[in-house]
């Protein structure tokens, strides 16, 4: 699959919410963590110290728009809200609220209450479904979705079935993915499987193969490089082709060894750019009323 069908897959994995996904060493290797639950924690954006919120500012050059995203989080390092929203629309933000309870994300609710994500857990506190709603009746929330996940001995999801969609998950003794396969609901005589070879080098090198009833229709290659605080500076993605298309991330840090800025290119042709900006709680600092929306019992 090429890299945009990778990053495709993996965001309708994750919530559609999440305009802001990790990049780094779980993407890379397409571990399972973050494939399967929502982004929620400070670390799953790479973020060190006391950060109370997070700015991000896209410049998309080829579609000439700009893009904001503002996460908040709790002392706890908890995501507790999110916004995003364009220079083409400020008015229109697009709004996230997170609910928890013993540190389980137990519900989110999106712009205003028009839709909602509420989560289910076994009692060895694995997600085992996912209930996606939408308001089409002022007084109704309809279910649009629900998602099942199934565990092996491991605690490796193995499989997801939801409406339209079911996939199977094979994984390395690392804790990688070495073969997604799936099918959908609506044409199961369709089988698209994934499978990914992974080479433990410094450059964290991967390649893949995409094919569609057993015949190859993409081939990836993957590298990454870091610097000495093991910190990724760039990763690289060819997709074999005339002509070979090579997608390129390169990533600047602060002090406190936070993304400050990502540029992103296609071919050499820079095509967008993100500049984080954090904030930080103080040792005195009190949470204002955005990071009230966490409940821990």
């Amino acid at each position: 699959m090429t890299m945009l069908r990778i990053i495709l897959f993996i965001i309708g994995l994750l919530s559609s919410s999440s305009v802001f996904s990790q990049e780094t060493e779980s993407l890379l290797y397409l571990k399972q963590e973050l494939l399967f639950r929502e982004p929620i924690l400070k670390k799953d954006y790479k973020l060190h110290g006391l950060v109370k919120s997070l700015k991000i500012t896209t410049n998309h050059y080829e579609n000439n728009f700009v893009s904001y995203q503002n996460l908040y989080f709790s002392k706890e390092g908890f995501l507790t809200k999110s916004e995003y929203y364009t220079n083409l629309d400020k008015k229109h933000i697009v709004v996230t609220v997170y609910n928890y309870q013993n540190s389980k994300l137990m519900y989110l609710v999106e712009s205003n209450g028009t839709g909602k994500k509420v989560f289910y857990y076994d009692n060895m506190n694995r997600l085992i479904k996912e209930i996606s709603y939408g308001k089409y009746n002022e007084n109704k929330d309809e279910v649009e979705n629900i998602k099942e996940f199934v565990y092996n001995s491991k605690n490796q999801i193995i499989k997801t079935i939801d409406y339209d969609k079911v996939s199977e998950f094979i994984y390395d003794t690392s804790d990688r993915f070495t073969q997604i396969k799936y099918f959908y609901v609506s044409d199961p005589d369709e089988i698209f499987t994934d499978k990914f070879n992974y080479q433990d080098n410094k450059n964290h090198s991967y390649s893949s193969v995409s094919m569609k009833n057993g015949v190859i229709i993409s081939r990836d290659r993957y590298k990454s490089n870091y610097d000495e605080k093991n910190n990724i500076t760039d990763l690289e993605t060819e997709t074999e082709g005339m002509p070979l298309k090579v997608e390129k991330n390169v990533y600047m840090y602060d002090s406190q060894d936070n993304i400050s800025k990502k540029e992103t290119y296609h071919n050499d042709k820079k095509i967008s750019l993100q500049i984080y900006s954090i904030n930080y709680y103080t040792s005195d600092s009190v949470e204002d009323e955005n990071l009230q929306e966490v409940i821990f019992n």
